[in-house]
């Protein structure tokens, strides 16, 4: 709740949005939007699974549209997810949505990306 409250009150980010579902509060929605190089111009909708025991373990990041860069429907692999426990460190939601977006504008290859052409 601390955190969906804080991304309410501070709602002025450049290229994320992001809140948890109504019923619930361990299943967060974000868009990225305007986040540059390829992919400039899309919309990007995603979910964020967060485990019971959140912020001690990581969380799931899995997008549900296509965009190109992730597989849908897929959990993606990054330092910050449940893939990588052991590197997990307390991260917050818009700490997480913006690592993403970084990652977003890499060629690197994980499980749940892919290689597309324009």
């Amino acid at each position: 709740m601390k955190e969906a409250k804080l991304m309410k009150q501070n709602c002025t980010f450049e290229n994320f949005f992001a809140v948890p579902s109504e019923d619930n509060l361990f299943k967060w929605y974000f868009v990225l939007f305007n986040i540059g190089g390829d992919y400039e111009h899309g919309v990007y909708l995603g979910n964020i699974m967060i485990p019971n025991e959140y912020p001690m373990k990581p969380v799931d990041i899995i997008f549900i549209t296509p965009n190109g860069r992730f597989q849908t429907n897929k959990k993606i692999c990054l330092s910050f997810t449940s893939y990588h426990p052991e590197s997990w460190s307390n991260w917050d939601v818009e700490k997480m949505l913006l690592g993403l977006i970084s990652f977003f504008n890499t060629n690197e290859r994980t499980t749940g990306s892919m290689i597309s052409t324009k």
